[in-house]
């Protein structure tokens, strides 16, 4: 007979907590740990078995922090494998200041629960957890994209004080917001002294978590999946717990714990509970007539069954409420007092089946409160939640927690239950889009056909879809309520929202499409009237119909006028702004422009989503006046940025890449535009259309033909999605690309079917981008007519617009259709007053080329060229740069050293004055933002800069930089 190696039952109450003891011989330990936390929970006792390889890939993503760099791990394996247990290992002896938070199964509703709950006690962390005054309108994306942009930037500047690792764990849980953030501080921390930690079960596993994990994997970040300890991890696991080392017998009877530390622990705990441990000869046993559990459902139950009635019932109750719930939720569900309920707690702590926390009280593991909860039949499940959530909404709970059991439990035709999910989507719309469209779509499943708010329900399911990004699925709802409501005003705001949604999206066509359905079928009063006929007016320029466009905004100017509407005034002025400069009449642009910008005012009204500061800005880029333009483009995204409009800020970045790359600050222009892309795909959107169509003629124009071909793929793509704001880009690049590739008669065929689409629109500026091309392709291939034909638009244009650059334009466009270069070269000259270096830089390539094949023309072939070089030269222009020396070079003329200059492609030397800035910003520890501020740009410009700037210096963190930085150019010098 073996020595026993179980003892008395343990002591234990509610004041002290648990009161470990006796469950040990003296020479035999039996659970000598202090008791365990869940899963989840910080802080876990579990001494680490194993897992070397594991722990070596969690370390090597610390030591990176020590060093300066940052990076993402993703810790995943099932329920009780041992990931909190892996975490603590490594984190233990860590000097680097943790934040950790975990998500719960009950908190998906809760937005950026996890992130807050690390976050939360941190100086300067408040403004994250939300404020009265930081709320938008209903359904906006702002405060969504707000509190992940402050998040990244207090994340940004607390590891820039000091290392830091973030710790998030089970986010299988996880609300989409707080998923989208793990994303934004993965992708635009990585140079900073940050790790993001994540754990998470592979299944369930959400689609956005999933989508993020091979995202931010495929930019680097660690996977660390966690499968069954090896056969000596549990031999030593087993001997940790039981104080003797486990005999050949012991190890087979619990072969069926498939290595899962938690199971392994938890059968050692029933045995022992059971009495059912022996010391023989030295070596732990099972006693022979004890029944080892085959599952750990089955474990859970056989503890549960020594439990009394009352017990037992106050934990299927608990279950349902998650892992953690307060003391008093259980005791409103229960329908009973708290000091009622006080006997059934004391035992289920004392059985060690929950343990009290600050907060209240917590199940011993995440997977033991599933294990309860799944031995309830579904039905009682469902039952229960649907009690759970009345009871809470009865005490007064949030919309957002009432839901959260409501629609897990409640069947079709609950109109009650589908009030509170409505009202929960309409408390997470500003916050968190996702779960409040999926909130919206569970309270119209739920809700019968005679809910008096149905359609209501609908139309604010039409505007969540929308501020998603989901304008497709957005369409289709706005069809089907249509079809069905009888509210006027109602059907005609839907109606409004979805035509801006297409129209935002770039989808000019389907957005044109709507309004004229729209039109059909108006019933409105003469406010809804003149709001439509705003909208309308909006569109009709959009889709090319400037004159009616003109007229209509005009009139409905006059009307918003007297009824001192000013939303409708500011949208009108836009319109007639946009109109304006399209058809190169810029005085009367500028005007209108700058009336929808002082009716906006300086903040993020309503009226602000009509963009006029790109309109304005737009006007005074045409106008030649591109500081004032920069100005208003800072003006504007400041205020976009505030409001966490996301995609007004993709405009005003890539607005400015425009207005980089035509005053030949190219560099500059691709950090715009590649931060408007990072922006825009971070929304859900595909790069837009102009941001690449720009970026590959960039490219072109440097010589880098693999990259356009990239950016023309995707403006290809873009272009076949619907878009078609910018697409003039597209085409040009393509055309361009065509050529570059052997195939000049394409991109004249590229560019004519252009021309003629932009003017049959009357859309002067976006003629004047392929004009010279097409003037130069046409002469080359002996179509003069249509030269003519764009000399003579070009001339309108002039005439129009009466700046010397349209006017340098115009010239150079008639010179070389008439085969005129005297003329074409004085436009060439003409350009040097004026701020579009990119058009200078062309038209002197375009011309002296044609110089140099004409007779009789040398000396200006060479005095032009000799310019186009410098001129490429300062903007990078590589490929026309070379094409320029080729050319002097047959003429005769050896550039001499400063001619042949050639920028270096790596190092300190080849780094951009704005880069250079950036760089000696990040020796005072600057963040993104504040460098930003320093330099007038945004900060995601300035994380595309250090992107930049990390790949041609080799390094990797900002704190080599820095270092660098120090080195190189001491403050004294």
């Amino acid at each position: 007979m073996g020595v026993l190696l179980a003892g008395d039952r343990p002591r234990c109450g509610l004041a002290g907590g648990l009161i470990l003891g006796g469950l040990a011989r003296a020479d035999i330990r039996a659970f000598p740990e202090a008791q365990p936390s869940g899963g989840s929970g910080v802080g876990t006792p579990f001494r680490l078995f194993g897992r070397q390889a594991e722990r070596d890939l969690v370390g090597a993503l610390v030591d990176r922090v020590h060093e300066g760099r940052g990076g993402v791990g993703f810790i995943s394996g099932e329920a009780g494998i041992g990931k909190t247990t892996l975490l603590d290992a490594v984190l233990g002896g860590s000097p680097v200041r943790v934040l950790r938070g975990a998500a719960g199964e009950l908190s998906a509703g809760r937005p950026f629960g996890a992130l807050i709950d690390a976050l939360s006690g941190s100086a300067g962390a408040e403004s994250l957890t939300g404020r009265p005054d930081m709320a938008p309108p209903p359904h906006s994306e702002g405060l969504h994209h707000r509190l992940i942009d402050r998040c990244v930037a207090f994340l940004e500047r607390e590891a820039l004080r000091a290392p830091l690792l973030l710790v998030l764990e089970d986010l299988h849980w996880a609300d989409p917001s707080t998923i989208q953030a793990v994303y934004d501080v993965g992708r635009r921390l990585a140079h900073v002294p940050l790790a993001v930690l994540v754990t998470f079960r592979p299944f369930p596993s959400p689609s956005p978590l999933s989508r993020v994990v091979s995202d931010l994997a495929a930019r680097g970040a660690v996977r660390v999946p966690l499968g069954p300890l090896g056969a000596e991890a549990v031999a030593a696991l087993l001997s940790h717990l039981v104080g003797a080392t486990p005999s050949p017998g012991f190890l087979a009877r619990l072969a069926g714990a498939g290595g899962n530390p938690l199971y392994i622990r938890e059968l050692v705990r029933a045995l022992a509970a059971d009495d059912a441990l022996r010391l023989i000869d030295g070596r732990a046993e099972i006693d022979d007539r004890a029944v080892v559990p085959p599952s750990f459902q089955l474990s859970v139950d056989q503890q549960l069954g020594a439990l009394s009635d009352g017990t037992r019932h106050l934990l299927r109750v608990a279950a349902v409420l998650g892992e953690s719930f307060p003391l008093a939720d259980l005791a409103t569900v229960l329908g009973r007092p708290a000091s009622a309920v006080l006997a059934e707690i004391d035992e289920a702590v004392c059985s060690e089946v929950l343990r009290v926390d600050p907060d209240g009280l917590t199940f011993r593991h995440a997977l033991v409160r599933e294990a309860v909860y799944l031995a309830l039949p579904e039905t009682v499940r469902r039952a229960l939640h649907v009690q759970a959530g009345r009871a809470l909404g009865d005490r007064g709970a949030s919309a957002i927690a009432v839901a959260a059991h409501l629609v897990r439990g409640a069947s079709p035709g609950d109109d009650d239950a589908a009030a509170w999910l409505r009202r929960a989507a309409n408390e997470a719309a500003p916050r968190m889009l996702g779960a409040a469209v999926e909130l919206f779509e569970g309270a119209l499943a739920i809700a019968s056909a005679e809910y008096p708010y149905r359609f209501a329900l609908m139309a604010e399911l039409v505007d969540a879809l929308i501020w998603s990004g989901r304008h497709t699925e957005a369409a289709d709802r706005t069809h089907v309520l249509l079809a069905l409501d009888g509210d006027t005003a109602r059907r005609h705001r839907v109606q409004r929202v979805v035509v801006r949604a297409l129209a935002i999206a770039g989808r000019i066509d389907d957005a044109s499409r709507e309004m004229a359905a729209a039109a059909e079928s108006f019933e409105g009063d003469d406010a809804e009237r003149l709001r439509f006929d705003a909208d309308a007016a909006m569109i009709a320029v959009l889709t090319g119909d400037t004159e009616t466009a003109l007229r209509s905004a005009e009139d409905t100017l006059r009307r918003a006028g007297e009824q001192e509407n000013d939303e409708v005034r500011q949208c009108a002025s836009a319109t007639i702004c946009l109109a304006a400069t399209y058809t190169g009449e810029l005085s009367r642009a500028v005007a209108a422009g700058q009336t929808a910008v002082r009716l906006g005012g300086a903040s993020a009204s309503p009226a602000q989503r009509y963009c006029a500061h790109i309109f304005l800005g737009t006007a005074l880029m045409e106008a030649d006046q591109p500081q004032d333009a920069d100005r208003v483009f800072r003006a504007g995204r400041r205020i976009a940025e505030n409001a966490g409009t996301l995609w007004q800020t993709v405009c005003y970045l890539t607005e400015t890449g425009v207005l980089k790359f035509d005053t030949g600050q190219w560099d500059d222009a691709v950090a715009e535009l590649e931060a408007g892309s990072a922006l825009a795909q971070e929304s859900g959107a595909s790069p837009w259309i102009l941001q690449e169509g720009l970026l590959a003629v960039i490219a072109l124009r440097r010589g880098d033909l693999a990259q356009a071909s990239e950016h023309v793929g995707r403006a290809q793509h873009a272009y076949a999605g619907g878009q078609r704001f910018g697409a003039e880009f597209a085409f040009w690049a393509t055309a361009l690309h065509a050529e570059a590739q052997g195939d000049p008669g394409a991109a004249l065929a590229i560019l004519s079917r252009t021309w003629e689409h932009y003017a049959a629109l009357g859309f002067l500026p976006h003629s004047a981008r392929v004009a010279l091309d097409l003037t130069r392709l046409a002469t080359a291939a002996g179509d003069r007519r249509r030269a003519r034909d764009v000399a003579a638009t070009m001339d309108l244009l002039a005439k129009r617009a009466d700046t010397p650059a349209r006017r340098a334009l115009a010239e150079a466009s008639r010179g070389l259709a008439e085969d005129d270069l005297d003329r074409a070269t004085e436009a060439v000259a003409a350009y040097e007053p004026t701020p579009r270096r990119a058009e200078h830089l062309h038209c002197a390539v375009v011309v002296g080329h044609a110089s140099a094949a004409a007779t009789g023309h040398r000396d200006q072939a060479i005095a032009t060229l000799t310019r186009a070089h410098a001129l490429g030269t300062a903007m990078g222009a590589g490929a026309q740069v070379t094409a320029a020396a080729a050319t002097l070079r047959r003429l005769g003329v050896r550039l001499g050293p400063r001619g042949r200059h050639v920028t270096a492609a790596t190092g300190w030397d080849s780094l951009t004055p704005t880069e250079l800035r950036v760089a000696l910003l990040a020796r005072d520890g600057l963040t993104n933002n504040e460098i930003g501020a320093r330099l007038h740009i945004s900060g995601r410009t300035v994380e595309t800069h250090f992107a930049h700037l990390f790949a041609k210096l080799g390094m990797s963190s900002r704190v080599q930089v820095a270092a660098e930085v120090v080195r190189r150019f001491p403050r004294d010098r």
